[in-house]
């Protein structure tokens, strides 16, 4: 997680909260902006990473990035409430 807090401050990228969860095997790393309608500090980072728009305005979950990474996946989700 501290990778991800030099790369906000080196790139001027927004602070998200990040979290590992290990899901089924497999180990996911999800991050959250730290206001939860902040869907533009969502797609500063999805766009540095190169991830793919998987929800968009949903009224269930909001909006939801995803990127693979070797054996890591890469979630930023957005909540709009």
């Amino acid at each position: 997680m501290e990778t991800f807090h030099e790369l906000a401050e080196a790139l001027r990228l927004p602070e998200l909260d990040w979290d590992v969860i290990h899901y089924d095997g497999e180990i996911l790393v999800e991050g959250r902006p730290r206001a939860e309608t902040d869907i533009s500090a969502c797609t500063r980072w999805a766009r540095f990473l190169g991830m793919s728009v998987t929800v968009a305005n949903s009224a269930a979950s909001g909006d939801c990035w995803l990127g693979f990474n070797g054996p890591w996946t890469l979630e930023i989700i957005a909540q709009v409430r």
